[in-house]
């Protein structure tokens, strides 16, 4: 069954009462399975939950919340979210930035986007 969200939380959660600390990996995998299933409300919970034990989230937990977000047409949410980590320092790799530029070229906005960005650098460059 793909995506079966309920299925890796009782797995994630026998984990836990097991003792065992959760790192990246398991947590990507629960976020993989919400991602599947549609639910883009429980993957940022539980990337939340990653951020507040501490755990740092990979690129492909990254990635994983923006096609979310792309398959539910929430852009406001995902720029919000990539706010939220450009202020707490947490960078976006390939394979997330990939997803941003095909959602961008999707919706026709990559020019736009470029030239937002380049005059943001500009503006921000260090003398």
């Amino acid at each position: 069954m793909i995506g079966n969200a309920e299925g890796s939380q009782r797995v994630f959660d026998a984990i836990q009462m097991a003792g065992i600390s959760p790192d990246d990996k398991m947590c990507s995998v629960l976020v993989i399975a919400y991602v599947m299933a549609g639910q883009s409300n429980k993957v940022r919970i539980t990337f939340e939950n990653m951020r507040r034990a501490g755990i740092k989230p990979t690129d492909k937990c990254i990635a994983s919340l923006l096609v979310a977000y792309e398959k539910e047409n929430m852009l406001s949410t995902a720029l919000e979210f990539l706010i939220d980590l450009e202020r707490d320092k947490i960078m976006v790799g390939k394979e997330a930035s990939e997803i941003l530029a095909r959602w961008f070229r999707k919706l026709g906005v990559v020019e736009e986007v470029a030239l937002v960005l380049r005059d943001f650098v500009s503006s921000h460059q260090i003398n």
